[in-house]
């Protein structure tokens, strides 16, 4: 019943135990188990999180693009990214604040670019 996905606690009144260690005793719970179970949690922290959309104007002709444009969509991303921090997990945080970093670096070249 574990592995169809019935919780311990709800084994546990099914099976009239008072105690979780005598529904445990029942309850074997192997390598496979483990991995499905951290696989399934994984899944669920992930359609929590959402990634924010932003959200432009469909433009009804072609847009010009210049080093000013290109910046504040820079900084609005960068902005997003620190929105979404809070919600990651260490390892995730990380690399967004790399990828962060990497887009400020791209906005200082973008600055010494536009001044030449």
């Amino acid at each position: 019943m574990v592995r169809l996905g019935v919780s311990l606690p709800a084994l546990m009144q099914m099976m009239g135990h008072k105690d979780i260690r005598m529904t445990l005793r029942y309850v074997e719970v192997v390598q496979l188990d483990l991995q499905r179970e951290f696989h399934r949690a994984r899944q669920n922290i992930a359609s929590l999180h959402t990634v924010p959309q932003l959200l432009l104007p469909a433009p009804a002709a072609p847009v010009h693009a210049d080093y000013t444009t290109i910046r504040q969509a820079i900084a609005t991303t960068r902005h997003l990214f620190q929105l979404l921090q809070p919600q990651l997990e260490p390892k995730a945080k990380r690399k967004l604040h790399r990828l962060s970093q990497r887009l400020l670096n791209i906005a200082h070249e973008l600055d010494d670019f536009s001044a030449k």
